[in-house]
């Protein structure tokens, strides 16, 4: 059945149970598509007329399927009533992967989408326990590799290191490969996070090696797009930094990988800014700003506008009410939930702008939040932090605190 086509033949003649699979199958399609609103459509067909006879792989990718795609939707209510109806129909059924699934993605919906953050841990070491109980290595990989992305978004990088090595092992030994990728990769954006770049490189460049041996384009494309190049930067290898981008930026783009390209296309752009090719760099945040909005995660849409303002700040007075525009919209995006997964870098970026604009309060209070506030780039940004700050004192003449 195609993604977008017409309903099966079975639901007109309202054979629903020979229907099922085929709809199950066309909302999956739907939504690798980013055709969200017929996923939805789709899952919610399949799930009609669902009883104790459903066939319980369908029941689970049905489930699943609706909650992921509500998720996706921002629908955080939707995909919670979705996953409580999949752990339902695990207890229901006694059966613990599907348990453990529901728990594990309740979890991560309370606690990065429902502003819950400790009931949503909590869920996720209930999941955990559960999973390592009944021997369920795909669930405790999950339950791992979630618990490992709540405590990356708050800076919380030991307990996100512990968690990502333990999804390297269960990968491993179980030859769950993408569980073992995530792991390798994540641990390259956290060593990077941490400013241990030769250790980011090193770790990168081996998870690389290994993501193309098993064929797994999205892997790669992160790690071209992100850590590789940073690391490239710091050493002031601006060739092999450009270098890696255009490669993780052509798989990207031949994967659909939305997230990736957002993050290469702001890459590209900086270094084409600090390069002085203006023109070239804004067509490149721009390009961002579009692939961040097909991404719809707040947090990557806050981001490409907030490192665009810095851009248009690099151009000068022509654009400097552009840029005061985006600071005001990318603070809102940075209200929505997990919008504030980047805070450090966005208020660094947001500070400038606003010291150029000479709106010293304002820029005080952004750097501030970036010196202080548990985020992700915390360590990454506090040297363009740490400067603004001490434009602010300048700008009051404070010249012992700068």
């Amino acid at each position: 059945l195609p993604a977008l086509g017409p309903d099966p033949p079975h639901l007109h003649a309202r054979e629903i149970d020979r229907a099922r699979p085929y709809l199950i199958a066309a909302g999956e399609r739907a939504a690798h598509s980013y055709a969200i609103p017929v996923a939805v459509a789709r899952f919610e067909r399949a799930i009609d007329g669902i009883d104790e006879s459903t066939d319980i792989n369908l029941v689970r990718r049905a489930y699943e399927g609706l909650g992921s795609a509500k998720a996706s939707a921002f629908d955080a209510p939707g995909a919670a009533e979705a996953y409580t109806q999949l752990l339902s129909a695990g207890e229901a059924r006694d059966n613990t992967p599907m348990q453990v699934s529901a728990t594990n993605k309740l979890g991560f919906l309370r606690g990065l989408f429902l502003g819950d953050r400790e009931q949503g841990l909590k869920d996720l070491s209930s999941a955990e326990a559960l999973a390592r109980a009944q021997g369920d290595d795909a669930g405790l990989a999950e339950a791992c590799i979630l618990q490992c992305s709540l405590h990356t978004s708050s800076g919380e990088f030991e307990e996100a290191q512990a968690y990502m090595e333990e999804v390297i092992r269960i990968g491993e030994s179980t030859e769950q490969h993408q569980a073992t990728l995530f792991g390798m990769t994540h641990l390259a954006s956290t060593l990077t996070f941490l400013t241990r770049f030769d250790e980011a490189l090193e770790q990168a460049e081996r998870t690389l090696t290994r993501a193309q041996e098993l064929e797994e384009p999205k892997f790669q494309a992160e790690l071209l797009t992100f850590a590789i190049p940073i690391a490239h930067l710091q050493r002031g290898n601006s060739a092999a930094a450009t270098e890696a981008l255009e490669r993780g930026m052509e798989i990207a783009l031949r994967i659909g990988d939305r997230a990736s390209e957002t993050y290469g296309a702001l890459l590209q752009g900086k270094a084409a800014m600090m390069q002085g090719d203006l023109e070239a760099g804004l067509a490149l945040l721009h390009r961002s700003i579009e692939a961040s909005d097909a991404t719809g995660l707040p947090f990557m849409i806050a981001t490409s506008r907030g490192v665009t303002c810095g851009g248009y700040l690099q151009i000068g007075a022509p654009m400097l009410h552009r840029a005061l525009d985006l600071i005001t919209e990318t603070l809102q995006l940075m209200e929505a939930p997990t919008g504030r997964t980047n805070g450090a870098w966005l208020w660094s970026e947001l500070g400038a702008c606003a010291l150029a604009a000479g709106q010293i309060d304002q820029a005080e209070e952004l750097f501030k939040l970036a010196l202080t506030e548990q985020t992700a780039p915390m360590y990454l940004m506090r040297p363009a932090a740490l400067l603004g700050a001490c434009h602010v004192a300048i700008a009051r003449d404070q010249l012992d605190d700068a």
